[in-house]
C-alpha cells in the first residue's frame, strides 16, 4: 500500500492576446510552439513537464541566494488560448491550477482581455504572480541573456531605469483599481497580501529564472500540503483533444490531475449524450521539457500518477470530446458504475443545454471551448437558444429561422457549416459567424448588433416626420396658389412630401405635396439643396410671402421618436428640433410630456 505522495503543481499561463505567453514556455523549454499556432494564438491547451532537475539547473543561483529548496517533483505548465474565456482549464467545481502566471506586457499594460483573466482568477480564487514581459522592448535596454532580472537591471542606464519605473507604477496604478496591490518580488514582505511582480524577457531569457524561483518558493510555502494525493485513488482528468497519433491509431491527450493511471484500467469518459467506457490499452508521455501537443515521438509507461500531461491509447473513443472529464478504475476494483456515470453526466450537462428561449445558437468543436464561448455571452447577457457540439447542420439554422433577427445568429467555434444548412441561412435571413479564435466571434457579433441597430434606427427616422427648416426664396415664385409653387432651400434636416409645413408663428401653411431638384422630381432633399415644392393650400402674397422661414410639423408621436433617438440627429438638427416644439407648444401646451 503506498502512502502519500506530492504531486507537480498545475500551472496555468494566462495573458492578453499576443503579450507572450506561448513564447515564454518556449524559452523555457527551448521549443517553437508559439510560431505553429492558428494565427499566432494558442487554440487548444497544451501541456508540459520541467522537471526538478531542470529547475535546479536553470534556478541554482537564486536557489542558494533565497535558501529555497524544490520540494515537488516537477512544475506541469498549461499554455491557455490568448482569449479571455480560455484562461483556465475547468475541472468540475473549480479551476484545474494550483497557482497561475498571468503575463503582461510592460509597454502595453492591463488590456481588456487582461481584466477578464484576472476576474476568472477571483472567482476561482486561484493565487496569481505577474510575468512583466517585453523588458526587452523598454528605451535603450541592453540585454543579458539568460540573466536573473536584478543583474540585468543594474547594468541598464538612468534613463531606460526611469523608463522601466515609469511603466511598472503604470501598471501597479491598473491593478489598483482592481483591488490587488503589486510591488516588485525582492519587495515583498507578505506574499499573502501583494502580488508579485516579476520583470522578465520571454526573447532573452532575462528574469525567467527569477519568474520560476517565485514561483517554487510560493509552492513550498503555501501549496505544498494541497498537492498531496494518494497514487491508490481513481485517476481523474480532463481530455485535452482527441486525434490521430502515427504508430498508435486514435489517441486521448489529457492532463491526469488526481489519483494515477495504469495499463488495464477501466476508463469512463463524460459525452453529452452517453457516458463512454473504455479500457486503457496504453499510456505515453513525451520527454521532460516537451509539449504534448506537437511531440511525434513519445515514452511509454505501465502508470503514471498525477498530475502529468499524457497521451492514452484506447478502443471506441471516436466519440470522446476535447473537455470532457474522465474517471479511471483498476479493472479488478468494485467501483459503483452508477454513481461514477451519474458525477459525468452532470458534468456535460452543465455545458450542453437547450432552452424554450429566444436566443441565439452556440456550437463548438470540444467541450472546453463550447463552455468557454457560451461563458463570453452569458456574461455579455446574452440569451442562448442552445448550445452544443459539432458542426453546424440544416437542423441547428431551422430551429432558429423563426427569432427576432438580433437573435436570429448561429456561431461557431472551429467547426465547419453544412451547405444546406447555409442554404437555409441565407435565404431565411440567419446570420452565421464562424471563426477559430473567439474573441473575433464576440466582435463579429457586436459589430452585426450595431449593425441592425443602425439600420433599424434609419428605418424608424424613415418612416416619421424628420425636423427640417427651409427659406423661401426670393424670386423664385414658379406659381402662386392651388398649388402653390415655390423655390426653396433646405437650412437643415431632412425634407420630404406629404409633410406639414408652418411659419416662424407656428401657423399651418399647408402641406408639401410634391418636391423637384433640376426639374426632376425627388422623395428627399437634404441641407443645401435647392428644390422647387409644391403646397396644397398655400397663397403667395397672403400667407407666404418671399424670404419667409418655414418648419415641418412633427406629430407628438413623431416627436417622442426623435427624442429617444437624438444620438442619431446632429446638433443643427436638434436645435431646430428644439424650435419646432417651442411652436408646437404654443397650440398644444403638453405637447413634450409623454
Amino acid at each position: 500500500m503506498e502512502g502519500k505522495y506530492i504531486r507537480q503543481p498545475i500551472i496555468s499561463v494566462l495573458a492578453h492576446v499576443d503579450h507572450g505567453k506561448t513564447t515564454l514556455l518556449d524559452y523555457i523549454r527551448k521549443s517553437v510552439v508559439a510560431k505553429k499556432e492558428a494565427g499566432g494564438i494558442t487554440q487548444h491547451i497544451g501541456a508540459s513537464e520541467i522537471t526538478k532537475k531542470q529547475l535546479e539547473k536553470i534556478c541554482s543561483k537564486l536557489l542558494m541566494r533565497y535558501g529555497i529548496s524544490i520540494p515537488v517533483p516537477g512544475l506541469l505548465f498549461i499554455d491557455t488560448p490568448g482569449h479571455e474565456a480560455f484562461t483556465l482549464l475547468r475541472k468540475r467545481g473549480g479551476s484545474l491550477a494550483d497557482i497561475a502566471i498571468l503575463v503582461v506586457d510592460i509597454n502595453e499594460g492591463i488590456m481588456p482581455q487582461t481584466r477578464e483573466c484576472i476576474e476568472i482568477l477571483k472567482q476561482y480564487k486561484t493565487p496569481f504572480v505577474v510575468a512583466l514581459n517585453k523588458i526587452d522592448r523598454l528605451y535603450g535596454w541592453k540585454s543579458y541573456k539568460d540573466e536573473d532580472f536584478l543583474s540585468t537591471f543594474n547594468k541598464q542606464n538612468e534613463k531606460t531605469k526611469q523608463e522601466f519605473y515609469n511603466k511598472f507604477y503604470t501598471v501597479v496604478a491598473q491593478l489598483s483599481e482592481m483591488g490587488f496591490e503589486m510591488d516588485l518580488y525582492y519587495e515583498i514582505k507578505d506574499f499573502t497580501k501583494t502580488l508579485a511582480a516579476i520583470p522578465i524577457s520571454a526573447l532573452t531569457g532575462e528574469g525567467i529564472s527569477d519568474l520560476l524561483t517565485i514561483l517554487i518558493g510560493l509552492v513550498n510555502k503555501f501549496l505544498k500540503d494541497k498537492l498531496y494525493i494518494n497514487p491508490q485513488d481513481n485517476g481523474k482528468g480532463v481530455v485535452l483533444e482527441v486525434k490521430e497519433t502515427k504508430g498508435l491509431g486514435l489517441t486521448i491527450d489529457a492532463i491526469l490531475y488526481d489519483g494515477s493511471l495504469q495499463k488495464g484500467d477501466l476508463m469512463f469518459i463524460a459525452h453529452p449524450e452517453k457516458v463512454i467506457e473504455t479500457k486503457v490499452r496504453g499510456i505515453f508521455k513525451p520527454s521532460p521539457m516537451q509539449e504534448l501537443r506537437i511531440q511525434s515521438k513519445f515514452n511509454s509507461f505501465d502508470r503514471v500518477i498525477a498530475a502529468s500531461g499524457i497521451k492514452i491509447a484506447a478502443p471506441n473513443i471516436e466519440d470522446v470530446i476535447a473537455g470532457t472529464s474522465f474517471i479511471a478504475v483498476r479493472s479488478d476494483s468494485k467501483i459503483n458504475k452508477e454513481r461514477i456515470i451519474d458525477e459525468l453526466q452532470k458534468d456535460v450537462e452543465t455545458i450542453t443545454f437547450s432552452k424554450d428561449i429566444e436566443g441565439i445558437l452556440i456550437k463548438a468543436d470540444a467541450l472546453g471551448s463550447l463552455e468557454a464561448i457560451v461563458n463570453v455571452f452569458k456574461n455579455k447577457d446574452i440569451p442562448i437558444r442552445e448550445a452544443g457540439i459539432g458542426n453546424i447542420a440544416k437542423k441547428d439554422v431551422m430551429l432558429i429561422e423563426s427569432m427576432p433577427e438580433e437573435k436570429r445568429i448561429v456561431v461557431g467555434f472551429n467547426v465547419r457549416v453544412d451547405e444546406d444548412a447555409l442554404e437555409i441561412a441565407k435565404s431565411n435571413k440567419v446570420k452565421v459567424i464562424i471563426s477559430n479564435v473567439i474573441y473575433h466571434i464576440l466582435e463579429e457579433y457586436e459589430k452585426y448588433q450595431k449593425e441592425l441597430k443602425e439600420r433599424k434606427e434609419k428605418e424608424i427616422l424613415e418612416e416619421i416626420t424628420y425636423p427640417f427648416k427651409i427659406k423661401f426664396l426670393e424670386h423664385f415664385v414658379f406659381r402662386q396658389s392651388k398649388p402653390a409653387i415655390i423655390g426653396c432651400e433646405v437650412e437643415t434636416g431632412i425634407v420630404k412630401p406629404n409633410v406639414k409645413i408652418m411659419n416662424q408663428e407656428g401657423k399651418v401653411i399647408g402641406t408639401i405635396i410634391g418636391m423637384q431638384i433640376k426639374g426632376e422630381y425627388v422623395s428627399k432633399a437634404k441641407k443645401g439643396d435647392l428644390i422647387a415644392i409644391s403646397v396644397d393650400r398655400g397663397f403667395v402674397g397672403r400667407n407666404i410671402k418671399e424670404g419667409d422661414v418655414f418648419y415641418s410639423v412633427i406629430p407628438k408621436h413623431d416627436y417622442k421618436i426623435l427624442i429617444e433617438n437624438q444620438h442619431l440627429l446632429t446638433d443643427e438638427e436638434k436645435n431646430i428640433l428644439n424650435e419646432i416644439r417651442r411652436l408646437m407648444k404654443m397650440h398644444d401646451p403638453k405637447y413634450d410630456i409623454f
